[in-house]
């Protein structure tokens, strides 16, 4: 089977670590990741949007560093350089999205892969899916 490659944002990154709606479908990508079936990319901003996540569920220091570890070891993150910048800019004014939002949608043009989100309104973009 190849290995397929997917930008995942944190809506669904969240219910990895917070039991919530459709935390068992984000959980069954979690176990595609670390068996080797799925490589997940995502933004930098993915970290910060993490850390506040967690932080605003009550989730303390130690807990979230152990989280923001098993993410780093877990998807290749793209950092905001050139290329990203440029489609994230597009993507925002071409479906109203905020930059955070959209660096999700830039980086699925920027792979050439889907997008998974819990968000309605990013799996309406042309690369988004719906957990």
């Amino acid at each position: 089977m190849e290995r397929q490659t997917a930008v995942v944002d944190a809506s669904v990154l969240h219910k990895w670590f917070v039991k919530e709606e459709d935390s068992d479908e984000a959980l069954a990508l979690k176990n595609a990741v670390v068996s080797g079936h799925l490589h997940i990319v995502a933004p930098d901003v993915v970290l910060l949007e993490i850390m506040n996540s967690l932080w605003y569920k009550g989730r303390k220091g130690e807990e979230i560093v152990r989280a923001l570890t098993f993410l780093r070891n877990s998807l290749y993150v793209l950092p905001m350089e050139a290329a990203l910048a440029e489609r994230t800019l597009q993507a925002a004014s071409a479906y109203t999205l905020s930059m955070y939002d959209a660096a999700y949608v830039g980086a699925a043009d920027l792979v050439n892969c889907k997008l998974i989100t819990a968000d309605k309104k990013l799996s309406k973009t042309p690369r988004g899916q719906l957990l």
